[in-house]
């Protein structure tokens, strides 16, 4: 024997059978229960010859007699043009929203044997006369026997799209061992879209704002905002380029470094500046190149540190040089101009001088 409430207990033949093409007489819309199954109905094929709108509204009917023993008597009814009916998702297990079917929509209608049960289902495309939907397709991912699948106890994928609340929502769980959850959502109303897990990882888009961001649970980010980008390394920074490297910069470059910096290269390095170029250690600078090295400036370079050491040729064209501290020089000595030197002068090599000042120098 079957247990099933669809099926007979004798001979295994279904209770549930046809009963009338249906007209759909209420809107399902927004301000329902989207988990509502329920609609009002009309079954056209076994009420053929009702007349006028069809719509769930109630009516009184009153009826006036007289009894056997002479009183007089009066009974009211409520009666409707419709029947109640509960969606039946045939074809559609995964589905667990109803269609947000409009009054006019033509549904078929079931009934359960005998009884004033009864289920209705879509039986026509009708999207021109649909208005706003929501749709929720769930699939499990409970491997065990023990436990029920909902949404509600997040053992469930879920794919939700909404024009009623103008998104698309896809959500996975972590049910059968998954290491992360994550959800993927697209906000119209807002104009966002974001992808994210559990652990706090995300990426979104903000149209309004013209901002994209991409940030992990450390709190690293990369983020364009506007014109503007920004970004935050909470650990190091690593890069390479198997190639050239071209950066304009049209206004202000600062950098600021706490640690040491230093900067290595098989070629020439080349520092072309229209104004001032200021060096400041408080400790020793030290510039190395296997091929040449070039610092061109025509207001002046300024270079500020206990000792400066130059392993290599140093020539000044024009402008000025100045420096505190000790200098080094292992190679040549070119300047065009004036040398102001307070302090020890230690020369290898050739120096050219046009104009020498010495202040308190041993010769």
């Amino acid at each position: 024997m079957s247990d099933s409430p669809y099926l007979g207990n004798s001979i295994n033949v279904s209770l549930l059978k046809d009963f009338s093409i249906g007209e759909v007489g209420a809107n399902k819309d927004e301000d329902d229960d989207i988990f509502s199954l329920t609609i009002e109905v009309k079954p056209s094929e076994v009420l053929k010859f009702l007349n006028g709108e069809i719509t769930d509204n109630v009516q009184t009917l009153q009826a006036q007699g007289t009894q056997l023993d002479g009183e007089e008597y009066t009974s009211t009814v409520d009666v409707t043009k419709t029947i109640k009916a509960t969606w039946l998702s045939l074809g559609n297990s995964n589905r667990i929203t109803a269609p947000n079917v409009r009054r006019g929509e033509k549904v078929m209608i079931y009934v359960l044997g005998d009884t004033n049960t009864y289920f209705w289902d879509t039986l026509e495309n009708h999207i021109k006369l649909r208005r706003l939907e929501t749709v929720i397709y769930a699939f499990s991912g409970e491997p065990s026997l023990n436990k029920e699948a909902s949404i509600e106890n997040k053992n469930v994928y879920f794919l939700q799209i909404s024009t009623h609340m103008k998104n698309i929502l896809l959500q996975t769980s972590k049910a059968n061992g998954e290491p992360h959850e994550w959800t993927l959502e697209l906000d119209t109303d807002k104009s966002t879209f974001t992808i994210t897990d559990d652990d706090e990882n995300y990426f979104t888009i903000q149209s309004k704002q013209r901002l994209l961001e991409l940030r992990n649970g450390d709190g690293t980010f990369f983020r364009l905002n506007g014109p503007n980008i920004e970004y935050h390394a909470v650990g190091n920074m690593t890069g390479l380029v198997d190639k050239n490297k071209d950066l304009t910069v049209k206004g202000n470059d600062t950098s600021s470094i706490d640690g040491n910096t230093s900067i290595s290269t098989q070629g020439n390095t080349s520092v072309s500046t229209q104004g001032n170029t200021n060096i400041s250690s408080n400790g020793s600078s030290r510039v190395h190149s296997n091929g040449g090295n070039s610092v061109t400036s025509p207001s002046g370079i300024s270079l500020d540190a206990p000792g400066i050491g130059f392993m290599g040729s140093v020539y000044s064209r024009s402008g000025s040089y100045g420096g505190s501290g000790e200098m080094e020089l292992q190679g040549s000595a070119r300047f065009l101009n004036n040398v102001s030197i307070t302090g020890t002068l230690d020369v290898t090599g050739h120096t050219h001088l046009t104009t020498l000042s010495v202040d308190n120098i041993p010769w």
